[in-house]
């Protein structure tokens, strides 16, 4: 199972960045460079690479503002969730974090920090679908998905790398969700 990720008709810099960043994030989330292609272009590109999910990353003068998620594992892809985003946090940004390395496994959903971020939790779990590793089982590197309650009453969503506690792949400002 994979995500594809892919940007809007017309991305701007930064966003086709953070569909980079989250490729390097995990291997089951697999960049696709749009083009002009329709949603139903990108389920048949879905399905030809195992992916039941489609993330578009959408920007807004430049910076990333939404993430649409679909299921493309029936037939036509149809809507499952939407994250409005404040901002993102791209590796590039964040000090310390070696700019090259070989993406991790998979991903673990941690639980949540609080009883404030469960929706975005469960809607972030349908997200992702059946790629996501449970607590129990544990690989040798994974990227752990956090999803703490910020400054300012934004959801916090990271990733970290398991073996080593540096960050993962960008960092995500959710503002508001929608399913």
């Amino acid at each position: 199972m994979a995500i594809l990720v892919c940007t809007s008709l017309r991305p701007s810099p930064r966003a086709r960045t953070f569909c980079n960043d989250l490729a390097a994030a995990s291997q089951l989330f697999k960049y696709f460079i749009r083009g002009k292609y329709n949603l139903t272009y990108l389920a048949a590109i879905a399905r030809a690479e195992s992916a039941e999910r489609i993330w578009i990353v959408n920007s807004r003068y430049g910076e990333v503002k939404t993430i649409e998620c679909y299921d493309a594992s029936k037939g036509s892809p149809s809507a499952m969730a939407s994250f409005l985003m404040r901002r993102v946090a791209l590796l590039r940004e964040k000090e310390g974090v070696p700019q090259r390395r070989p993406p991790l496994r998979g991903i673990r959903l941690m639980p949540p920090g609080s009883k404030d971020v469960e929706g975005i939790h469960s809607l972030l779990r349908a997200a992702l679908g059946e790629s996501t590793i449970e607590e129990g089982s544990r690989f040798a590197r994974t990227a752990d998905l956090h999803i703490s309650l910020g400054k300012g009453g934004l959801a916090e969503a990271f990733f970290v790398d398991s073996s080593s506690g540096l960050p993962a792949g960008p960092t995500l400002f959710i503002e508001d969700y929608r399913c």
